[in-house]
């Protein structure tokens, strides 16, 4: 069995505008093959922590050792303290009777 690809001249104008829109710089897909900024997937599973992951797509390139800990650091300390710590920015909006 041939697999045919459909190319922008072989699409209706339709499907064309449709990809076109959903293009993105971040993920590259196609049958069989996923990409994240240029890596396949199978290279990034098991081996890229989630703060990694988010430097990579906000980024474009997969942080030093250094500055992907300082990101998991700081997301860390943000999802360990929360909107209910004595210094959150977070305090000044909610009424007072929300910190309880």
């Amino acid at each position: 069995m041939t697999e045919t690809r459909q190319t922008s001249e072989t699409m209706d104008p339709g499907q064309q505008l449709s990809q076109d829109w959903w293009r993105t710089e971040i993920i590259d897909m196609r049958p069989g093959e996923i990409r994240y900024r240029g890596y396949p997937i199978e290279q990034l599973i098991g081996r890229v922590s989630f703060a990694q992951m988010i430097w990579l797509m906000l980024r474009g390139e997969l942080p030093d050792p250094g500055q992907g800990e300082l990101l998991d650091a700081a997301l860390m300390a943000a999802v360990d303290h929360g909107p209910q710590a004595p210094a959150s920015p977070l305090r000044a909006w909610l009424p007072r009777a929300a910190w309880a």
